[in-house]
């Protein structure tokens, strides 16, 4: 009768190690979600990191983690959460670049929720904080932020004036045809039937055998009719 094979240490450590495996594989089949998601937002903050991490200073780099996690948190629908994370990082690195882009899409979320006081109040603090400074897109983000939710306030004088602001940001051709046209109806909502002219007008000269032009004259005749 052959004697018993005694089982190596080494031959009881590859067992073990391939039970280890197939509980972890099992694990990670039951949790699938919960995997992606987690996938996702590391791989989002590891990207952002990659970046900036050899230019930018320590504080800048966990501003844009901070940035990274809350646009991960928004793509993925978790929107309560992307909020608190935008939060987190206007009030400890609002001084940096991604602290900025923060203050504009918390600002956005709350105007696309229609919670326009809050949007109001985002934006507000934003142009104190940073008015006239470069990057001219965030400063213009801001303006048609902020105008977006006094217009849905019903205060149209103001948004017509933060449209007129945003003209000073550089915007390309097609961007400034829309930021007048907002502002022309906006001062005809306000009954600032002259300003709206101008601007209606305004349009007329500089877009010529456009659909702005139709649209402005459109206006423009709406608003002598009111006149009458």
């Amino acid at each position: 009768m052959n004697a018993q094979r005694r089982i190596t240490k080494k031959e009881m450590k590859q067992d073990k190690l391939v039970s280890t495996a197939f509980k972890a594989a099992n694990y990670v089949q039951r949790n699938k979600q919960p995997f992606i998601i987690g996938a996702i937002v590391i791989v989002a903050v590891g990207i952002i990191l990659y970046f900036f991490s050899i230019s930018e200073a320590e504080k800048k780099e966990e501003a844009l983690v901070h940035l990274g996690q809350g646009d991960v948190d928004f793509l993925i629908g978790n929107v309560d959460q992307a909020i608190e994370d935008y939060k987190l990082t206007m009030e400890q690195y609002g001084s940096t670049l991604a602290g900025r882009k923060a203050y504009i899409h918390l600002g956005t979320i709350y105007n696309s929720q229609s919670n326009y006081d809050e949007a109001k109040e985002i934006f507000t603090e934003y142009l104190d904080k940073f008015d006239k400074e470069k990057p001219y897109l965030l400063w213009r983000a801001a303006l048609v932020g902020a105008a977006t939710a006094h217009r849905n306030l019903g205060e149209y004088a103001e948004a017509a004036e933060l449209y007129e602001r945003a003209l000073d940001t550089d915007p390309s051709r097609e961007t400034k045809a829309y930021l007048l046209m907002d502002a022309a109806s906006c001062y005809a909502e306000a009954g600032q039937y002259d300003q709206a002219l101008s601007l209606y007008e305004q349009v007329q000269e500089e877009y010529p055998f456009t659909t702005y032009t139709t649209r402005a004259e459109l206006e423009i005749a709406k608003i002598k009719v009111k006149q009458l």
